[in-house]
């Protein structure tokens, strides 16, 4: 590849090299005004998932995290939940603050432990203990929004890294006195969990994707000539690393379903068109080899 063709493939993927960062006030406008009557959020804030907004301050010298989280609950129970984990983007391991509206109208609040049990539909009730030092924690309703709010304070471990910090949220129709009961099995409930940077507000996780991004672009660029030597090593590697991501993009598919527990008729389906497209690219594949076969011992 000539110098000027490397330039132009670094040049092009500047702008992947970065990850993007939110507008600090993407929040309503509203948002903003009712949670500051109650707790000065002034550093940054965002819309999220489930019609959903967050906002934080954070001190890096004392560790104080200020948060507050709102959504509507337009039913007549249900839940807001917001969390930390340290161990992901997942919902097991997450140290969460629920909110509850209760069918009387009251509304009540507590600090949960997330656990495997948890996902495997236990009972899910308030732990005292959840690993994080919570203050001025409270869940109110505000009027003017039809929203329903999580407030609090944390003082973050200093095995939390606030530079890259599993941020997970949710929100239910339904609880069973101070237990949430499960949410919906939508997409978008499945969507709750971003990577964030405290200070910068960056999206980590959306590095990550644009990093991807830029390797396979970078690929692209590096690909030897076709009478380059290393050709060949290019197209096993480019061969089999194609045929793995298939493997693992129908693997990824089985446990969609799986979470999603559709009806049994789309698990079927879903094999159905899976040994369809098996069946083709075993064709092609034989017909590609035949006729490589036949073109290398014409020439030999």
């Amino acid at each position: 590849m000539s110098i000027s063709h490397t330039l132009y493939a670094l040049i092009f993927a500047l702008p992947f090299l970065f990850p993007l960062s939110a507008d600090a006030h993407s929040c309503s406008e509203g948002f903003l005004i009712e949670i500051n009557k109650t707790k000065s959020i002034n550093q940054y804030c965002r819309k999220k998932t489930l019609g959903a907004e967050f906002g934080w301050n954070f001190n890096i010298k004392s560790r104080r995290l200020d948060i507050a989280f709102g959504a509507r609950l337009d039913a007549e129970t249900g839940w807001l939940a917001w969390g930390l984990n340290p161990l992901g983007r997942q919902m097991v391991g997450t140290r969460a603050l629920i909110g509850i509206k209760q069918h009387s109208g009251s509304l009540e609040w507590h600090k949960y432990n997330v656990t495997e049990l948890t996902k495997r539909g236990c009972q899910f009730l308030p732990s005292d203990d959840i690993g994080i030092n919570v203050s001025d924690f409270s869940f109110v309703y505000l009027e003017k929004l039809e929203y329903y709010a999580i407030l609090a304070t944390i003082f973050l471990p200093f095995e939390y890294n606030f530079s890259r910090i599993n941020v997970v949220w949710q929100i239910g129709d339904a609880a069973a006195g101070s237990e949430p009961l499960m949410h919906a099995n939508s997409l978008r409930n499945f969507d709750t969990a971003e990577t964030v940077d405290l200070v910068s507000e960056k999206i980590v996780s959306y590095s990550a994707h644009y990093q991807r991004h830029l390797r396979t672009m970078m690929a692209l660029r590096l690909k030897p000539k076709f009478n380059d030597k290393y050709r060949a090593y290019w197209n096993m590697y480019h061969h089999f690393l194609g045929y793995a991501l298939l493997a693992l993009i129908s693997v990824n598919m089985f446990e969609g379903i799986k979470i999603l527990r559709p009806a049994h008729a789309w698990k079927w389906a879903y094999i159905g068109v899976l040994g369809v497209l098996g069946a083709v690219a075993m064709a092609l594949e034989v017909f590609t080899w035949t006729k490589f076969l036949l073109y290398r011992n014409s020439i030999g």
